[in-house]
């Protein structure tokens, strides 16, 4: 599997994730000048933007990837959406990360919010 199919792998699972947990994805694979925002969601009246990392053995790596330049490029991303989206009203916005990880024979899902 190339490193393309493992991120439409694993962002595949955030989907279904974040589905379950009532957030309605509004845009996936969301490209701008800064870079790429995986998924973006409605949960309530927030508006989130989300990283998705996974690894299917080393599961630290997952974590590690989401470092402060990282970061940086996901607000920017988030920030251009924003205002390339006034007609969208949201009541606040965050930054969250969905991890994938191995465990075993199942997948664990770890949602951290306002990375």
């Amino acid at each position: 599997m190339n490193k393309k199919d493992k991120g439409k792998f694993f962002e595949n699972i955030a989907c279904k994730f974040l589905e379950e947990k009532k957030i309605d994805i509004i845009e996936r694979n969301y490209k701008t000048p800064f870079g790429e925002i995986d998924i973006i969601g409605k949960d309530q009246e927030n508006l989130v933007f989300f990283e998705v990392k996974g690894a299917f053995t080393d599961k630290f790596k997952a974590y590690e990837n989401i470092n402060e330049k990282k970061k940086l490029k996901i607000q920017k991303s988030g920030l251009y959406f924003i205002k390339n989206n006034k007609d969208l009203i949201f009541e606040n916005f965050r930054f969250d990360a969905i991890i994938i990880t191995m465990e075993g024979n199942y997948f664990r899902v770890s949602h951290l919010k306002n990375i």
